[in-house]
């Protein structure tokens, strides 16, 4: 859990609200465990798995690892997305410049 909250504690209030929509648009179950999971890292920040766990009223095991996993790679993806996207706009304001 310690590497799913450090990285979810640098996301910005627009990061999240984002990252919030794109859960709200998928009504899959493991999609719906994923947002649960994000929501309570962003409020309790829980230490261990058992603690994040006992939040989501489960025990910790290799479903809930997988669960985990899914969480994080959503948030690597969506960082690497964003990332992408901040610096595509750069270099079309960078190109702006020059032409005008």
């Amino acid at each position: 859990m310690k590497k799913i909250t450090q990285l979810i504690q640098t996301f910005s209030p627009t990061e999240i609200s984002s990252l919030r929509k794109y859960y709200a648009i998928n009504s899959r179950q493991d999609t719906i465990l994923r947002n649960k999971l994000f929501e309570i890292t962003l409020k309790n920040s829980p230490k261990s798995d058992k603690e994040a766990a006992n939040f989501m009223d489960t025990k910790p095991g290799a479903a809930f690892s997988m669960l985990k996993k899914r969480l994080y790679n959503d948030a690597l993806k969506y960082c690497s997305g964003v990332k992408a996207q901040n610096d595509l706009n750069l270099n079309f304001t960078k190109v702006d410049i020059k032409l005008g």
